[in-house]
């Protein structure tokens, strides 16, 4: 079994995207240095595998660029999605590190 690259801490984090001109919420449940699992509803396929995803980080919004690596379906729509970061932010770093250091 291969071993993640980074380790990832649970959350309870609320962002928003953009997928094929429509806005959505979700929850990001982990997240890591290299991406993070986040859970939706109600969105179609076909969708962007690039998208940006917005996190509110207390005193401003982080804009973090992702890659979508893994999606999963309930029904007909897909309500979770895995992303990688696409070159993360030193700003996204430090603020993962903050959750790691308060789990």
């Amino acid at each position: 079994m291969k071993k993640r690259s980074f380790e990832r801490v649970l959350s309870n984090i609320k962002v928003k995207f953009s997928c094929c001109y429509i806005d959505y919420d979700g929850v990001v449940t982990n997240i890591s240095e290299g991406g993070m699992f986040i859970s939706t509803t109600g969105m179609n396929f076909p969708f962007e595998s690039k998208l940006e995803i917005l996190m509110p980080t207390g005193h401003r919004v982080l804009k973090i660029p992702v890659e979508v690596t893994r999606m999963i379906k309930s029904d007909d729509l897909y309500d979770c999605i895995g992303v990688r970061l696409i070159n993360p932010s030193q700003d996204y770093l430090e603020f993962v590190s903050n959750l790691h250091s308060s789990s």
